[in-house]
């Protein structure tokens, strides 16, 4: 089995959005490379449709510049606020659609799966997989804000739930 492909990791918020690309290829054994990271940085004060205008922006940018195959994004989990669950399924569902419009693969994973995949417990505080991300992907820092450390787990759970899939079933 041989892979090459390119994953966008989304760490979903209306907020601020955090995003990275990594490069993997399996070829007998698995490497990967973050390409790039970063936010999309919404502006305050502003109301949520011009938000979510500019993650959409955001994406396509990231997407045109990256060209990624395959996009992987965390299901969404609990809210006790139902506005603030609302605002981030908005911007969930822009995300989504501006991948599938452009044939990009969509894969989701929980915030468990996530965790376990990147400390091995699935209920890790946030410091423990900014550390984690670190130790993976040899960063010199820890990836901040924590919405890109995330964003970046996203990816690693991705890579390896996927070439472990498509190796079982080659």
């Amino acid at each position: 089995m041989k892979l090459n492909k390119r994953v966008i990791g989304i760490d979903i918020g209306y907020d601020r959005c955090g995003w990275a690309v990594v490069s993997y290829t399996f070829q007998g054994v698995l490497s990967y490379e973050p390409v790039d990271y970063g936010i999309i940085q919404t502006t305050l004060n502003q109301s949520i449709y011009y938000r979510i205008n500019e993650i959409a922006l955001g994406i396509s940018d990231i997407i045109d510049q990256y060209q990624p195959d395959e996009l992987a994004i965390e299901s969404l989990f609990y809210f006790k606020n139902i506005k603030t669950a609302t605002d981030v399924l908005h911007a969930r569902g822009v995300v989504i659609h501006t991948c599938f419009v452009r044939n990009i693969c969509v894969y989701e994973y929980t915030p468990l799966q996530v965790k376990q995949s990147v400390t091995g417990y699935g209920r890790s505080a946030k410091k423990y997989v900014q550390k984690s991300v670190q130790s993976i992907y040899k960063l010199n820092e820890v990836p901040r804000p924590d919405d890109v450390a995330d964003a970046l787990a996203i990816c690693f759970c991705h890579i390896n739930v996927n070439t472990i899939y498509k190796k079982l079933n080659d």
